[in-house]
């Protein structure tokens, strides 16, 4: 029989459901490690055997190695398990004084005294994402956690221990070209916004985890009936085995999308499906809705904790992938002419989305083309001129 070791960042994926017995209640920041002028992202968890209803902490950092991006760029984000607790006043003031001090406080509390995080292991509380100076040394920098309190729901103390973590700076260049990102996209006020990911990788990768960040003022990942998280066209039969509804509702929420891939392969005479080595490999696609008031302009689509994977010859193995992460841009503007079915571009589509108007099914962008009032035969014909 072959035994077939996942990644462990694939564990609580798979699993999410399993009861489990609680480790001892503690205050953990994780650790990362990037290039320098890169980007990376650690959370602040907390393990409790109670309900939270309130949260502080102070982090600590080398602010001569670490910057903490801008809170327009997702420098400061509300954790995937605390949507219910969000974080008190927090201005881009305080993160320029923070990168100045190298100290952040977090207070995070529901002033209506009725929400909590609920117990358990593990609970992402706090997102933050820093930028590696371009003169970073190759080693190990601290983040050390401080001056924490949590409390339960009748702000009782709960006892707990503080676990410290580190940001390790690679070589640049380490692990050869090896680079995943966000290739940048554009789309309308109101309509949809496609946004791919893409991998470079000198070899073979058997399982991906990461987690897309996006305004969620501004864009809501689109349900999944409409197909608006699938796998791209290099992934090679990979799946995302524990996506669903509920999901997209909470990552909405946060604006964090959280992406595992892999090949659930319990046949040991099936090999294992693949992303194969090379440049440029689709792996994701993600459909947004725009919303009907954003303001148009640049948006970041960011990436952060990435971990990728390969399984040995032998499959009784997996290997770590080192790979450098660059964020994309999400360009919104307002619909250009022609544009009716809303992705950005005018194309054969929009020809099919006015014959659609004309069946009685509404648009997405104008499709009164040519602006006389309605939607006509004139209409798919000043399409077609503009293709």
């Amino acid at each position: 029989m072959r035994l077939v070791k996942f990644p462990a960042f694939l564990v609580p994926a798979l699993f999410a459901f399993a009861t489990v017995a609680l480790a001892q209640n503690n205050v953990t920041v994780t650790s990362s490690s990037g290039a320098p002028g890169g980007d990376v992202t650690v959370e602040i968890n907390a393990t409790s055997d109670v309900a939270i209803g309130a949260f502080e902490v102070t982090l600590a950092f080398d602010q001569t190695v670490l910057q903490i991006k801008p809170l327009s760029q997702s420098g400061v984000v509300v954790g995937s398990d605390a949507d219910s607790l969000p974080i008190a006043v927090l201005t881009e003031a305080d993160i320029t004084t923070a990168n100045s001090s190298g100290s952040i406080a977090f207070s995070m509390i529901d002033l209506s005294g009725t929400n909590t995080v609920a117990a358990g292991n593990d609970l992402n509380m706090v997102d933050v994402r820093f930028t590696i100076s371009e003169t970073a040394p190759e080693g190990s920098v601290t983040l050390t956690l401080s001056n924490s309190d949590v409390r339960d729901a009748g702000n009782a103390a709960i006892t707990h221990t503080l676990v410290n973590g580190a940001v390790t700076v690679t070589e640049a260049g380490a692990g050869g070209e090896n680079m995943i990102w966000v290739a940048d996209a554009t789309g309308n006020v109101g309509g949809t916004a496609t946004v791919k990911v893409l991998l470079t990788s000198d070899s073979d990768v058997h399982a991906a985890g990461f987690d897309i960040l996006f305004d969620q003022t501004v864009l809501q990942i689109k349900p999944l009936s409409d197909n608006s998280v699938i796998v791209g066209s290099d992934a090679n039969g990979l799946d995302i085995p524990v996506l669903d509804d509920e999901l997209i509702a909470m990552f909405n929420s946060s604006g964090k999308l959280t992406i595992y891939m892999l090949h659930l392969n319990i046949d040991p005479e099936v090999q294992f499906n693949k992303i194969s080595a090379g440049m440029d490999r689709e792996i994701l696609e993600v459909k947004f809705a725009v919303g009907e008031e954003a303001a148009t302009g640049e948006y970041t689509i960011g990436l952060a904790n990435v971990d990728l994977a390969k399984i040995a010859d032998d499959d009784t193995t997996t290997t770590a992938i080192t790979v450098s992460t660059t964020d994309g841009t999400l360009t919104i503007s307002s619909f250009a002419t022609g544009d009716v079915s809303g992705d950005g571009k005018v194309d054969i589509f929009d020809v099919l989305a006015v014959l659609k108007v004309l069946g009685g099914t509404p648009s997405v962008g104008p499709s009164d083309v040519n602006n006389d009032g309605k939607t006509d035969i004139f209409d798919l014909l000043a399409v077609l001129k503009l293709l």
